[in-house]
């Protein structure tokens, strides 16, 4: 039997010691890079890392409810500043008439609904004192509360129903916006005197109608 002296095991338990030292080294080394190579293929995997924060509720809920895109009318007329204005839906026309510059003295606004809510595309004329509305758009009653009526007072979008320019008579010229007895039978002379309107365009040929009026009647008019 093999027997060591104080000093051999006093050097035996050192080297023991330095092996142990060294194999723990060695393990913990090689397990550290096998952790981090785990812990990114579970990411890959889509699994949630526990040591980063969750993700909010809401992008589980997809994306948020998109405001409603505005909308376009056409307000023309006795006001200030004729032409196409951009609102957001369900505006009223009485803000509507306001981005237009608002009416004008003459503007006789007991003849429009002003509560009215608007819709894209929607033709709005205001009359003058003593002048019509065009047929088509309702009238809120003198008297009676606009919010009552229930109905929009808005010009029915341009369809079939156009006027021909060279078949109409003076009674259905006069149906145009903005259009009256003078300005129809100022049409009908020219057809007379000129022959038949070639296209709609030809219609700015006729005294007393400019870009501005045209670009007025320009989608309910037809030379068909």
């Amino acid at each position: 039997m093999l027997y060591l002296n104080n000093r051999q095991k006093l050097f035996a338990a050192v080297a023991a010691v330095i092996l142990i030292l060294i194999c723990g080294t060695v393990y913990t080394t090689w397990r550290k890079p096998a952790q981090v190579a785990l812990a990114e293929g579970e990411t890959a995997l889509g699994i949630q890392n526990l040591s980063e924060p969750p993700e909010r509720e809401s992008n589980m809920l997809g994306p948020a409810n998109e405001p409603e895109p505005d909308i376009t009318v056409y307000v023309c007329g006795a006001v200030k500043e004729p032409g196409n204005v951009t609102v957001k839906k369900d505006t009223r026309l009485g803000e509507a008439l306001e981005l237009a510059g608002g009416a004008l003295a003459e503007a006789d606004l007991e003849q429009v609904n002003l509560a009215v809510k608007l819709m894209d595309e929607d033709y709005v004329y205001i009359p003058k004192k003593g002048g019509n509305l065009p047929e088509g758009q309702l009238q809120a009653s003198k008297g009676q509360p606009a919010a009552q009526k229930g109905q929009p007072n808005l010009m029915d979008r341009p369809g079939s129903g156009k006027v021909n320019l060279n078949t109409a008579v003076q009674s259905e010229l006069e149906k145009l916006p903005g259009v009256g007895p003078a300005t129809a039978q100022k049409i009908i002379a020219y057809r007379q005197e000129k022959g038949v309107f070639q296209k709609p365009e030809d219609l700015m040929k006729v005294a007393g109608i400019g870009d501005k009026k045209y670009e007025q009647l320009k989608d309910w008019i037809t030379a068909d």
